[in-house]
């Protein structure tokens, strides 16, 4: 999710409702999170350049062959937006 999704940045509940009790999560920003069955798994960060982008995701908890399948198709579908390839890394 962008960092100013109505989930991440609206109301104390839902930002509850996203954590897991192992988290700890006790205030700062929630921007730019990677949500999996609506729990936050990760969190991520873009780094432009003039021919290419990398999107660096890193992880809060261990995440599956199919979950980071899943997790870099919005981040390719982000390059193409913005007209250059996308590298997804895992953190």
């Amino acid at each position: 999710m962008q960092g100013y999704g109505e989930y991440v940045m609206s109301y104390t509940p839902s930002k509850t409702l996203m954590q897991l009790s192992e988290y700890e999560f006790t205030g700062g920003t929630l921007l730019h999170t990677v949500l999996i069955d609506g729990i936050m798994a990760a969190h991520w960060k873009h780094v432009l350049r003039t021919r290419d982008a990398t999107v660096a995701i890193d992880r809060l908890r261990s995440i599956s062959a199919s979950e980071r399948a899943a997790g870099a198709r919005p981040a390719i579908a982000y390059g193409r937006h913005l007209g250059v390839p996308v590298q997804v890394e895992w953190l």
